[in-house]
C-alpha cells in the first residue's frame, strides 16, 4: 500500500499523526495502524453474494414461505417469464416430491397487461410520475400514496370479455405456455 510508506516517511520527517492524516486525507486511526504494523496492511473484504447472479434464491425462499403458510392442497402460482422463475435451480426444486403440490402457470411472453403489478406501475407512470415535479422525496411518496388511495376508492370489478378456456387456448397456441 502506497500510503503506508508515505505515512512512515512523513512521521520520520517529524510530522504529527493529525497533520499526516489531514495531508493524505485518511483517518488518524489509519495513520496509527500504519505506524504500528511492520508491513503494509492487507485488506480483505468478506465475499459478498451477488444477487444478480443468483436471483432464484429469493424466489425459492418465497416458495418455501408459501408452502409453510399453506400446508395443504395445491398451490397455483402465476409467474411472469423472468429468468429466475424458470432457472435450472427452480426446476430442480420443483421436481422434489414435497414441492409437487405447487403448480406454476407462466403468463404468455409480451403480455405485461396480465401482470397486475406491472399494470399498477404503468398507471403510476402515466398518471403521477410522467411530467411530475417533486421538490422532495416526501412529495413524491405523498403523490404516489394519494393516487393509490384514489385508485382503490374508485376501483371497479374487471369483467373478462372472453371465457377462461378461450384465453388459455389462444395463449397456448401463441407462446407454448
Amino acid at each position: 500500500m502506497e500510503a503506508w510508506t508515505t505515512i512512515r516517511y512523513l512521521r520520520v520527517q517529524g510530522r504529527g499523526i493529525k497533520a499526516i492524516a489531514r495531508e493524505l486525507g485518511v483517518s488518524r486511526n489509519t495513520v496509527r495502524l500504519a505506524l504500528e504494523r511492520e508491513g503494509p496492511p492487507h485488506y480483505q473484504r468478506p465475499p459478498q453474494p451477488n444477487p444478480k447472479l443468483e436471483p432464484y434464491r429469493e424466489f425459492i425462499a418465497f416458495m418455501h414461505h408459501l408452502l409453510r403458510n399453506y400446508p395443504s392442497g395445491e398451490l397455483h402460482v402465476i409467474l411472469d417469464n423472468v429468468s429466475s422463475h424458470d432457472s435450472k435451480e427452480v426446476q430442480e426444486w420443483h421436481k422434489r416430491p414435497r414441492n409437487k403440490r405447487v403448480v406454476f402457470h407462466f403468463i404468455p411472453t409480451y403480455s405485461s397487461w396480465l401482470n397486475l403489478a406491472e399494470v399498477l406501475f404503468n398507471l403510476l407512470q402515466a398518471k403521477v410520475l410522467r411530467r411530475g415535479v417533486f421538490p422532495s422525496k416526501q412529495a413524491l411518496v405523498t403523490a404516489i400514496m394519494d393516487y393509490i388511495e384514489k385508485f382503490n376508492a374508485e376501483g371497479h370489478i374487471f369483467q373478462w370479455t372472453k371465457t377462461a378456456q378461450t384465453i388459455i387456448s389462444s395463449s397456448n397456441n401463441l407462446t407454448g405456455h
